[in-house]
């Protein structure tokens, strides 16, 4: 019988173990490589519609036009997605409803007023290390246009949504 209970009590232990293993792998692949993120609100519609679910990249690639970043917006004190427009170096302004960026309306952006320009009424040239980011539904996005969100810093930057190809394709092809 006493031995019985040993077998018993070290199989719990080894259980236990590996279901803490097992805790701790997640919680350090959830901190440091990808997680689960709830999109909420409309603003990034119609890629990403308000609950549902996506995957963030957090392994520290940095961000390339067309991407959807998960950032601090430190102006809001609130965690943001959107969809970089503008990266290092790019020159941004909104013009008779019109977005350009370095000179051309971005092929994504073609045909879509924009009622708002904020801080895009005048011209805008990105510093080392900053983005701008818009939500892909114009109307109803709080993104950099605001001055409460602002232009993004690389240090704000939590990680890129595994992408949904239809737009993200269409801001490459203006490279």
């Amino acid at each position: 019988m006493k031995r019985s209970r040993r077998k018993s009590s070290k199989a719990h232990r080894i259980y236990a173990v590996c279901f803490l293993t097992a805790i701790l792998a997640a919680y350090l692949f959830s901190r440091y490589a990808f997680q689960l993120l709830l999109i909420q609100g409309k603003s990034m519609e119609p890629t990403y519609a308000s609950f549902s679910l996506t995957l963030i990249d957090k392994r520290g690639s940095v961000p390339e036009r067309g991407d959807v970043i998960f950032f601090n917006a430190r102006g809001l004190k609130s965690k943001l997605v959107k969809r970089v427009v503008g990266i290092p170096g790019d020159t941004l302004v909104i013009q008779n409803g019109h977005l350009w960026v370095n000179g051309d309306i971005p092929k994504a952006y073609e045909g879509l007023l924009f009622d708002e320009a904020g801080l895009l009424q005048s011209e805008m040239t990105l510093k080392e290390k900053e983005y701008f980011v818009l939500g892909d539904n114009i109307s109803e996005s709080k993104d950099s246009r605001s001055a409460e969100v602002g232009v993004i810093l690389e240090k704000d930057i939590i990680g890129k949504l595994i992408p949904q190809r239809s737009i993200k394709e269409k801001m490459k092809d203006d490279r």
